[in-house]
């Protein structure tokens, strides 16, 4: 699966890379292990990094910032199955997402 497509990338180059969050600021696009409960909101990405910033949900979920190689680079064993982009995920801001997460 690709993960970020060309209308994901001009999303994330209108919101910019500052990564001093607004609570107004969309979360752009989630990504998920197929087979595992880790879960990726992408706010904010560098195209020259190839990094996101953004929330993670691994367990302990926390704000930082998340690397898009990793995120192809993953081979769930034994399926072959690699990190997932939420194609049905729908846009919310960062304040939703807080409130979602209780904080």
């Amino acid at each position: 699966m690709k993960l970020l497509t060309k209308d994901l990338l001009n999303q994330f180059e209108k919101q910019g890379i500052n990564e001093n969050l607004k609570n107004s600021d969309k979360v752009i696009c989630k990504f998920f292990n197929p087979c595992g409960s880790q879960t990726w909101y992408a706010i904010k990405f560098n195209a020259k990094t190839r990094t996101f910033y953004g929330f993670a949900d691994m367990g302990f979920p926390e704000f930082g910032r998340f690397s898009l190689d990793e995120l192809e680079s993953v081979i769930i064993k034994p399926f072959g199955l690699g990190i997932e982009r939420d194609l049905y995920f729908t846009q919310i801001t960062v304040q939703q997402l807080k409130t979602q997460y209780n904080m």
